[in-house]
């Protein structure tokens, strides 16, 4: 993937204030206002199907996705599901809030206009999303649904930034091709801080989990991260992975190998795995 622009560096001003530029989020266009205090429903633990049923319903075009998702994902019913309350029982609260994460990503990836970058960036996000998910369920040995949304997450910064500055966005795109910089530093360079910094305040806006706020704090240095948990070394694996297969970027992948002590073999199959969920996934959203 290139990315092309044209425009010389400017003297765009930086963002200073994180917290204030995070409060216009509430800004994002074409967003249904419905998807934000969705998110945040389904992060209380206290939330009943009630009330999500209640602001599903308040979008149809979130209905009907969430009606054909979940006909799709449970084939083999006797009957076809038309409510969404009878959907949420059957998906169960951690497979909604992946789709909803799936939707709510998707979305905010079309109102970017640079084509190349909305592309990139929601196909990069589903598919670290889908290789945090294959990898988990291999090494914890069950199904992890959350695992799927902290992939889908993790650069969720990243479109903060584009929407609501996107030629300084941009310039960052500029300086990590052109120059060869990594694009944390570039976005510190044009932004004054990175797409970590904005994804760990939006993530914190949406009551998510510590969990989902290490993985975004911790996706490109899992080693700094805390000691006793494994997802930011997750989803920081199928960060690297998806660069390196979809973008052709060379990595160092010793640091991960001896973490999760992958044979040869299994690392083999598991991203074999892992590409052949991308698609089945890519098809479906």
């Amino acid at each position: 993937m290139q990315f092309v622009f044209k425009k010389k560096l400017g003297e765009m001003p930086r963002i200073k204030d994180q917290l204030s530029f995070v409060e216009k989020i509430e800004e994002f266009p074409s967003m249904p206002s419905v998807v934000l205090p969705l998110m945040a429903k389904l992060n209380d633990p206290y939330t009943s199907v009630r009330e999500i049923e209640k602001l599903i319903n308040m979008d149809p075009g979130l209905v009907s996705y969430v009606l054909k998702l979940t006909n799709s994902l449970l084939f083999g019913l006797l009957e076809e599901v038309y409510s969404i309350s009878r959907a949420i029982i059957l998906l169960g609260m951690s497979n909604l809030k992946s789709m909803i994460s799936s939707y709510s990503i998707r979305l905010l990836c079309k109102v970017i206009t640079h084509q190349h970058v909305q592309e990139y960036l929601w196909s990069h996000s589903l598919s670290v999303a889908v290789f945090s998910k294959v990898m988990a369920e291999k090494l914890l040995g069950q199904k992890q649904p959350h695992v799927y949304v902290f992939g889908l997450l993790h650069d969720i910064g990243k479109i903060v930034l584009y929407i609501h500055q996107p030629q300084n966005f941009e310039e960052t795109i500029e300086l990590g091709v052109s120059r060869n910089m990594d694009f944390v530093s570039a976005e510190k360079q044009i932004f004054g801080f990175s797409h970590i910094e904005a994804g760990y305040l939006m993530v914190d806006k949406l009551r998510f989990t510590r969990k989902m706020k290490e993985v975004i704090l911790y996706h490109h240095d899992p080693e700094y991260g805390p000691t006793s948990e494994q997802m930011h070394w997750i989803v920081g694996f199928a960060n690297e992975m998806s660069h390196n297969i979809y973008d052709n970027k060379r990595i160092q992948l010793e640091k991960y190998m001896a973490k999760f002590r992958f044979s040869d073999d299994a690392f083999a199959d598991l991203i074999q795995l892992a590409q052949k969920q991308v698609e089945q996934y890519k098809s479906l959203l």
